[in-house]
Order: structure tokens, then sequence, then C-alpha cells
């Protein structure tokens, strides 16, 4: 039975249907990918997955990513017309994927080669493996849109929605690794990135998608041009719309910052030179120059996660020390804290602590211990199962950190509350307390110096601002080898300095109200994808009429 936007045009009867005209480009590419070798088509899914890295930061170049979408669309068009199409569909969504992954993900290397002699050999096999794990998700969501896949523009809907179910679902399971979403490729802060605040970046990740992979359905050479014109139409317009709508929202007056001066310090060590034998006091001297002395003039100084190498608050002498620099002032610093248990069980956390001075020396008033953990590098997922083949985390730390507890709001001494986020919990939409429990700014502790000199600590840099426009909230990041600065509510950096080190200081943004997106969450994502699927359904074909069954 041939219906409206079937993939095989042939006639009931056997005959072929009607032709308009030559066939165009777009009908040449199918056929090209349909008789293309796998490893060629292979060799070129993974090259458009590659170059749609360029679109990410530093470059945000988006063309890169909107030539690479289209890419992708015409050769699922292929995969749909071979004898198995779930099949070849997979192959070339995971071949794109992990092209992709492997570009945006390189930078893990790094992590394997601060300790070379012991890890330095895994390197190229855990990025491989890391590309092609993630890369599953897009295969298997492909595999599935060849059930539902046209040959007109309703594949567009099927295309975006197979795609946001490949990154949900990655953004998610096993703890999730939503790492360079589509939506971060407009830098944040600018006019486009301030929808984040209506519909988060899974939502402006599902409308970038479309909107850049609709241009593909203009070559098609099968149905009405208005027709096919109509998709890259609207989202032109849609486009412009949300630009006016962010600029509108730039634009608004910035209420008075009412939130306390921080000193945000980084002397800007690798990672190697941090660990080095023997340089613990030079690392610990550099912090505390930078940190001002006892009457310096913003009372809190906030330092990144892992800031030291030793077990700081173990150590009386370390603490001696920051207690004489810190005077009345607060310190945040990022440490790994022991706990034993009652059954004689020692348990390690990554965790932020609010410092104080008591008496001489510094001691803890609060803790977070960090609740989203990064796989492999602070703890290895099934750990039970595999600990036989002798893997460990990259940390060094035996089976692993041990998870806290959802975030929530912690207090200071002269500032409002805030919302502690350690590193990779800056990827995860979401994670902030809410209602009465709702802070005014967020102090985010990160150690990009584990990215090496790479675009990484760029790209973390950017999604970390996401979370600002998503709240409504500021954000103050204190980066080793990262980012450091002040951000504002609406994702723009008041004052930064980059991963070669140094000192920020200034007041804390003001907070914003609560933002549709921090109140009603993912739901306006679903909604998306429930009326692209319908589209998907609903839509006529646009098919030329001419093309039609029967006379």
């Amino acid at each position: 039975m041939n219906l409206d936007g079937e993939l095989n045009p042939a006639r009931r009867d056997g005959a072929p249907a009607p032709s308009v005209g030559p066939a165009g480009i777009g009908e040449r590419i199918r056929t090209l990918s349909v008789a293309l070798r796998p490893r060629w088509i292979g060799a070129i899914a993974a090259f458009a997955g590659l170059f749609a890295n360029l679109a990410h930061a530093p470059f945000f170049f988006w063309p890169a990513m909107a030539v690479s979408l289209m890419v992708l669309l015409w050769l699922i068009d292929g995969a749909a017309r071979k004898p198995r199409p779930a099949k070849a569909a997979f192959w070339r969504a995971w071949a794109f994927a992990a092209g992709h992954f492997l570009g945006g993900l390189y930078w893990v290397s790094s992590a394997f080669m601060v300790d070379a002699e012991t890890f330095g050999m895994l390197a190229p096999f855990a990025v491989v493996a890391m590309a092609g794990g993630l890369a599953l998700f897009w295969g298997a969501a492909f595999a599935i849109a060849t059930r539902f896949w046209t040959d007109d523009l309703r594949r567009l809907f099927v295309f975006t929605v197979a795609v946001m179910a490949a990154e949900l679902v990655r953004g998610h399971l096993f703890g999730g690794f939503p790492w360079n979403l589509a939506g971060t490729i407009w830098p944040a802060g600018e006019a486009l990135s301030q929808s984040a605040a209506w519909i988060g970046v899974y939502g402006l990740t599902a409308l970038t998608v479309f909107a850049l992979a609709s241009p593909a359905v203009l070559i098609d050479g099968r149905g009405s041009f208005g027709a096919r014109v109509v998709p890259l139409v609207t989202c032109a317009m849609m486009g412009g719309m949300m630009w006016a709508i962010g600029e509108q929202r730039l634009a608004a007056p910035e209420p008075e910052a009412q939130g306390p001066l921080v000193r945000v310090v980084d002397p800007g060590f690798s990672q190697a030179e941090k660990w080095a034998p023997g340089n613990a006091s030079e690392v610990l001297n550099a912090y505390l120059q930078l940190s001002g002395g006892p009457d310096a003039r913003a009372p809190i100084v906030i330092w990144p996660e892992g800031a030291l190498p030793l077990l700081a608050l173990e150590n009386p002498a370390a603490l001696d020390l920051i207690g004489d620099r810190l005077g009345d002032r607060t310190l945040v610093m990022g440490i790994t804290r022991r706990e034993e248990q009652a059954d004689g069980r020692l348990l390690l956390f990554n965790s932020l602590a609010v410092m104080r001075r008591d008496g001489r020396t510094a001691r803890p008033v609060a803790f977070y211990d960090k609740h989203r953990l990064t796989p492999f590098g602070e703890f290895i997922p099934f750990y039970d199962l595999v600990s036989w083949m002798g893997f460990r985390a990259l940390q060094q730390i035996g089976t692993g950190f041990t998870p806290g507890l959802p975030p929530t709001s912690m207090e200071m001494p002269g500032a409002a509350r805030f919302a502690p986020m350690i590193c990779y919990e800056a990827l995860f939409p979401l994670l902030m307390p809410r209602g009465e429990d709702r802070p005014r700014w967020i102090v985010n502790i990160t150690n990009d110096a584990w990215f090496g000199p790479s675009t990484g600590p760029e790209q973390h840099w950017n999604q970390t601002r996401f979370r600002a426009i998503e709240e409504g909230l500021p954000i103050v990041r204190s980066a080793s080898g990262g980012w450091s600065g002040i951000v504002d509510a609406r994702g723009r950096v008041v004052s930064a300095h980059g991963p070669q080190g140094g000192v920020v200081e200034g007041q804390v943004p003001a907070a914003l109200t609560p933002t549709l997106y921090s109140r009603f969450g993912n739901w306006f994502v679903f909604a998306i994808l429930a009326a692209f699927a319908a589209l998907a359904f609903a839509l006529p074909s646009g098919r030329d009429p001419r093309l039609r069954d029967g006379p």
C-alpha cells in the first residue's frame, strides 16, 4: 500500500509512481546514501559528528552543527531504504555520535596523563570507549525512529524526537553525562541563551536541532516547494522572536546588588604541579598569598574544588596557617574529607566546607558532600562487579568517593543563603533546592585542571552559566585550572579570569524571581516533544498531488 510520505514510491500495481521532472539533488543524495558501503557511510557520519564540535565553545560556529545535522538526516534517509533499516540507522547514528563525542570529549585523556605512569596507557582506550558508549544512545534512538520515518517534511519531527530521546537518556541514565547539548552552542548570557529561563537547556536543544536540520528538506525534490519551505520559515521567525525576547530580557533593569563582597582565588596550578611530591606547602602558600590578610576588603574568600593536595581537616599546621590568614573572614573551600562509620568503614567525600577561625585555627562550620559524582573520575560504576579487574578511580582513592545528599541551601555569616555546586554537578539542570529553601546565589567550585590545556574548561564555563539563566540566580565560580568569576542571574560575566589563575573580587549580583523553568522544570520540554511527535503523524505529507497513487 502506497501512502503519502511512504518510503517506497512504487505503485500498488508494481508500476513506478508518476515522475515530476528529473530527480533532484535530494534524491541523488538518498541514492548515494543507499549505495555506499557501510564503512564509507560510517566515515562520512563520523566526520560529520566530529565537525559539529566547531559549534560549541570556544568556537561557537553554529553553521557546523547545521551542516552536520543535515548530513545525519540524509544518512538516515538512506538507511530507511535499506533492507534492514533499523540496523543501517543504528550504524549511521552511532558513527555520527561517536565522532561527535570523540571530538567533544578528547580532553578526558588529560586526566589520565596526570599520573601517566599508572593511567597513561589507558587514555586513548578510555576516550574511545566513552565516545562509543555514549553513542549507543543515538544508535538505539534512530534504529527505533526508522519505524516512523517518511520521505517528506514530517521526518524533521521524528528526527528531533529521536535526538532528544537519546540526549535525555544520556543525561540521566547511570548518573548521566549531559556534556555539550546542542542548546549550549549559543553563548550563555547572550540573547538566544535566555530562552533557557523558560524551557531550559533541553528545550533550547530541541528547538535548535529542529531549526538547524530544517534546511535539509529544501532539496528533497518531492512535494511542493511551499510545503518544504514552511519549517525553515517558521524556524527563522521563531529564532527571531526568541532573539528579540532574549534581548528584551537582557535590557531589563538589573536589581540592585545586595549580595556580599567575595574574593575568588585560584593560583593556576596544573594538576601535575599541584600533586608533585613535596609541593603541598608551595600550593598552600600561594592560596594564602592570593587570599589577602585579615583586613582584606572582601569578607568571603572562595577556593576551588580540591584546592590543596592534602587532607586539610587532618592537618593542624595547615589549619593554623589558614586561620592566621583568615582572621574574621569566611572561607569556602573544596576538600576531601574522611568519615569513619560505626562498622569501621572509612568513607571519603568530595566536599565543600565553610571555614571560620576558632581561636587561632580554622575549623569547618558547615559541609556539603558532592551528590552527583563523576563516573570513573570519582567512582567506578558497578565497582563490586568489576573490582576483580583492578579498576580504580582517577582520584586514586580506592573504591571512590561516597555520594552525599542532594544540595540544600547553606548559611554563612554576613551573606544570604547560597546553594553549593561542585564541578560535574554544574552540567545538570534542576539540581538546586526549591520553594522556601531557594537560595539567593550559587557557589560553584570545580577542578578543571583535569582537562589540561584543551577546550574543556571553556565548555564547562559556558555550560555552568546556563544554570544561572535557568534558575535566575547569580553564580560565583572558583575553578582550579579553569574559568573563575562572578556571573549574574542572566548568565552574563561580571568579572572573570582564565585557567592561568588569578583573583576576582566583586559583589554578588542580585537574584531574580524564580524563572518559569525553575518552577515547572522539564514539563515544557516534554510538551514540545509531544507536539513534535503529534505533528509527525498529523501533518499532511506535503507531497505533490501528481505523486499520489491511482487516477
